[in-house]
């Protein structure tokens, strides 16, 4: 290390030791946890936080433009899910367009609008439903093991006189149940939680694709997700899904991998 020291204190580098440390990085893996040879080929399915995503890297493949680890060039990333927070909502004929971010990166989600309106018409017949059967809801008889109180999210059915309490609790839990906590098909609005799955995706922006995906390239491309799901979440289940990735799935491929010494026995 050079005995040169800036005013601030910090150590510096000469220019020998900046470009061989400079080159030690750039050889690193970017997951070492992911023990895999690197003569053979690898599709990885794997949840991820948004910070990752703008760490792939891009490379073409046929005509598409696939993703890969830095330094892994051996491992495809292919399907991913993502939670985040949804900041930004709109739409048009073909798509649901969403913005979310989970604390370490924003990104940008492309939804199939059938999809998230055949989610929304399912919603409305499960409500209906109900609905139905609320406005016509008659005295039974006492239970014993019914629900001891209301959903967190009441549906607001409107019941006849004198209905009892059993009966609207009964009723409304069942529609709990069914609408997965009064998530399903829920219309998904800025500051709801959402659980995403799809495919990482390079918009070109009319650009031709390069054979070599180039800095210049990538500058006036845009990163964003394809999803195949969308699915509003509670915030309880956001939390548990973060930090559990954060402490299993994402530490672990950042982890090195220890090597155990070899001794040879004389």
């Amino acid at each position: 290390m050079s005995d040169k020291k800036l005013v601030n204190g910090m150590i510096a580098f000469n220019k020998e030791e900046y470009d061989n440390y400079q080159k030690s990085l750039s050889s690193e893996k970017e997951w070492p946890g992911i023990n895999v040879n690197a003569n053979s080929r690898m599709t990885l399915n794997t949840s991820m936080l948004i910070m990752e995503l703008y760490r792939l890297v891009p490379y073409k493949e046929g005509r598409y433009i696939h993703f890969h680890p830095f330094n892994m060039p051996y491992i495809k990333v292919r399907k991913i899910e993502l939670v985040g927070i949804v900041t930004n909502v709109k739409r048009n004929v073909n798509n649901l367009f969403l913005t979310i971010e989970d604390g370490t990166g924003v990104v940008d989600i492309n939804y199939k609008l059938e999809q998230y309106l055949f989610l929304l018409k399912q919603r409305q017949e499960i409500d209906e439903k109900y609905r139905s059967q609320a406005g016509n809801l008659k005295e039974t008889k006492i239970v014993k093991n019914y629900p001891k109180k209301f959903p967190e999210t009441r549906p607001g059915f409107t019941y006849p006189c004198n209905t009892s309490l059993q009966d609207i609790a009964i009723l409304e839990n069942e529609w709990w149940s069914e609408t997965n906590s009064g998530l399903l098909g829920k219309e998904i609005q800025p500051f709801d939680y959402v659980y995403v799955t799809g495919y990482p995706y390079l918009d070109t922006k009319f650009q031709k694709i390069p054979e070599q995906i180039t800095t210049e390239f990538i500058e006036h491309a845009r990163l964003i997700m394809f999803a195949i799901s969308v699915t509003c979440i509670s915030e309880e289940t956001y939390n548990k899904k973060l930090s559990m990735w954060i402490s299993n799935t994402v530490r672990q491929r950042y982890k090195e991998i220890e090597k155990k010494a070899c001794i040879a026995k004389k």
